[in-house]
């Protein structure tokens, strides 16, 4: 059985390191940057408008033997951001980077934001193959709501259309939908609320319509530290587990 889920781990790879849900917050969130305060998501979103450094670990479906670690950080020079990060998945039969650079702009009530990737991955005793792709996106915020389109992984066959709208009605709490349409396979609906429950605690939960995922995280913020972890369940698979330490500036 543990062979199964490792070659189902291996054929998911190019999705996994991509940008999808690898930081901790992102496995908690099913994916929804706009509740995410942390560097490491700016792997899929390209108008995250955060600046730090983060360092993350991920197990896919708590498989022995895959292992994702990303780095990544962000900063700023007047209202532009530049970040720039990548993913590592290694395995003694595959491995795989995906480096990217980000450049996003706050104007008035919008950000602006364009990303590329540069993903590489080879196979045991097969020459490496590169793929290029970008992300494009652009929100607009009114008070505590907030809209966001993105075109993600353009030029891959994971490419996807998302349209996000979030609130926060009250200081401690928001809430995030969004509805996402993939180049190919059905479209996805995922929800999300982060609740800071302290001024050092926080709670992420989310869940994800495209085979009924649900996500669960924990955000300990110490000054301007701060640890996640976050849990992402599979219908078929066991558990997915990433934790992240971020540092913000």
């Amino acid at each position: 059985m543990t062979r199964v889920l490792i070659m189902l781990a291996l054929l998911l790879a190019p999705v996994i390191v991509s940008g999808q849900y690898n930081s901790a917050t992102s496995n908690a969130l099913s994916g929804m940057s706009m509740l995410s305060d942390s560097v490491a998501d700016y792997a899929y979103s390209p108008i995250l408008g955060e600046t730090g450094i983060s360092s993350s670990y991920h197990r896919p479906f708590n498989t022995p033997g895959i292992d994702i670690l990303g780095l990544h950080s962000a900063i700023s020079k007047g209202d532009l951001i530049i970040a720039m990060g990548t993913g590592y998945l290694h395995h003694e039969d595959y491995c795989q980077q995906n480096p990217y650079l980000n450049l996003n702009y706050g104007f008035a009530a919008f950000r602006f934001g364009v990303s590329g990737h540069l993903a590489y991955d080879s196979i045991k005793d097969e020459d490496g193959e590169y793929h290029f792709s970008y992300d494009l996106g652009v929100a607009y915020s009114l008070n505590d709501y907030r809209a966001e389109i993105l075109l993600l992984q353009k030029g891959q066959d994971d490419e996807r259309l998302t349209l996000s709208l979030g609130a926060k009605p009250e200081p401690r709490v928001s809430f995030a939908a969004g509805y996402q349409i993939p180049k190919t396979g059905k479209n996805v609906i995922s929800m999300g609320v982060r609740a800071d429950l302290s001024e050092h605690l926080g709670i992420l939960s989310s869940w994800q319509s495209l085979q009924n995922r649900f996500g669960l995280g924990i955000a300990v913020n110490l000054a301007q530290w701060t640890i996640n972890y976050g849990i992402r369940s599979h219908p078929d698979l066991d558990y997915s587990h990433a934790i992240s330490l971020d540092y913000s500036w």
